[in-house]
């Protein structure tokens, strides 16, 4: 099993892009490995809940949604 750190770039500028990290981190949890996500610039505002439900993107869940499935699955957040 691997350890993986993603990065979020995107904020409420590309809705999509935004939640894309998360939902990566998802399926590689799923798959059984470790991971680990920073924010920085834009994306750091997706840790405002005000702002995260608004992030709605294409084919991709909710943002709020993701983020508190990934916490909730101990999935660490650094700002």
């Amino acid at each position: 099993m691997a350890h993986i750190l993603y990065y979020g770039t995107h904020g409420t500028d590309d809705a999509t892009a935004a939640v894309l990290p998360f939902h990566m981190a998802k399926g590689a949890l799923e798959a059984g490995h470790s991971v680990e996500i920073s924010l920085i610039g834009e994306a750091t505002y997706l840790m405002k809940d005000s702002v995260a439900r608004e992030v709605k993107g294409v084919a991709v869940p909710n943002a709020a949604e993701i983020i508190a499935e990934l916490a909730a699955r101990g999935v660490k957040l650094t700002v």
